[in-house]
């Protein structure tokens, strides 16, 4: 079932085409079996046509249904990735984005940071389990990040994920120095990031990367 859901949402337009042709399929095996003379068409044929007619119609039914849900309030898992000495920043960006996120999208994001993890629980494992859930991924860098042997591992499992899901997007945030991107492999480098070196003691300037953040992921993202 998850798989079928999945399919239906990538393929909006096709699924459109598909279920006006069941549709029109339906109706014309409902038709010829009521509207058909008896001597053509005798009455067990016509219960089957019938049967059939009902079968395409639920079919279309539920196309339509996946459909219209997926649209009307789908959903966006994002993760933050950061260090402990980054927290603050990565509070601000989050709150920031979700804001954004509210005026600007029909889609409903989840933006899952450490901070979303219950009391009680292990706590690397529960990240992992927040990154399987997520396809989008905000890697905030800086030296702190670089030096974080904890950081390292979490961008190693989200970069390993991303080599298997052309879905997934990894995106940096670059607080201190570019070179960082370079300190951490993995090519991020090549990746297009967000740059807030010299802007987070600027309300303004803040802001308005962060609303550029948000309009490309709205953009890019479906």
């Amino acid at each position: 079932m998850k798989k079928i859901y999945q399919i239906l949402k990538k393929n909006h337009n096709s699924l459109f085409v598909i279920s006006l042709t069941i549709s029109a399929v339906a109706v014309s095996g409902a038709m010829i079996a009521v509207f058909l003379p008896r001597s053509t068409f005798d009455l067990e044929n016509s219960s089957i046509f019938l049967v059939l007619s009902l079968l395409l119609s639920l079919i279309t039914l539920f196309s339509y249904i996946i459909m219209v849900f997926s649209r009307v309030k789908p959903t966006k898992n994002i993760f933050v990735s950061f260090s402990d000495k980054d927290r603050l920043y990565a509070e601000r960006i989050k709150e920031e984005l979700s804001e954004k996120f509210k005026t600007l999208s029909k889609y409903k994001y989840n933006i899952f940071t450490d901070e979303d993890i219950p009391y009680g629980v292990e706590i690397n494992k529960y990240i992992l389990s927040l990154i399987d859930k997520s396809s989008v991924f905000l890697i905030i860098v800086s030296t702190s990040y670089t030096e974080s042997k904890n950081c390292r591992k979490e961008l190693n499992y989200i970069v390993n994920k991303q080599a298997n899901n052309n879905d997934v997007n990894v995106i940096p945030i670059v607080l201190d120095s570019y070179g960082n991107l370079s300190e951490l492999g993995y090519n991020l480098n090549n990746i297009k990031s967000l740059s807030l070196i010299d802007c987070m003691d600027s309300e303004g300037e803040f802001k308005k990367r962060i609303n550029f953040l948000a309009t490309d992921l709205i953009k890019h993202i479906k």
